[in-house]
């Protein structure tokens, strides 16, 4: 396979996830909160707080789009076990392990104010359980990753 188009391919889906999380993030789930607000005026004061609370959910995204954006430049380089290929993978799994938490404490924050509902729940259940998959899978091929790296070293040095 050419290593290059792979590379090339990758980022582009890379790119495609950015673009659909900058429209989900700051498009749809604010007026999504919005019009919460307006069909049940009682929330209304939680519309603000909602969306900062929200979009700082991103952070942990944006970051592992840039990680794997190294990722996918390593492949380029013909590094597929290397170093830093493991940290990025690491950072990868600590993002979505970072946000599958908030995404727990947002949760929970949702029930203490009773604006919890079983859509709500069912989200958030699916988004934690995401993020718990995601950031396994990351660890699990740093894992890999650091072992194939040093499986490499010793038959070079051999």
């Amino acid at each position: 396979m050419n290593y290059t188009f792979l590379s090339r391919y990758l980022k582009s889906i890379a790119i495609l996830i950015a673009i659909m999380v900058i429209i989900f993030y700051f498009g749809m789930i604010p007026d999504m909160i919005k019009d919460m607000a307006i069909n049940f005026p009682v929330f209304s004061y939680l519309v603000k707080p909602g969306i900062i609370l929200i979009q700082i959910s991103v952070i942990p995204i944006i970051i592992a789009l840039l990680s794997t954006w190294k990722i996918c430049t390593n492949v380029h380089k013909h590094q597929f076990f290397c170093v830093s290929n493991s940290k990025y993978l690491s950072i990868i799994g600590n993002s979505a392990m970072f946000d599958t938490i908030y995404c727990f404490g947002f949760s929970l924050f949702l029930y203490k104010v009773r604006a919890y509902n079983a859509g709500i729940f069912i989200l958030s259940s699916i988004v934690i359980l995401m993020g718990l998959t995601v950031s396994f899978i990351s660890f699990l091929l740093a894992k890999l990753t650091n072992e194939a790296n040093a499986d490499l070293l010793n038959r070079k040095a051999i």
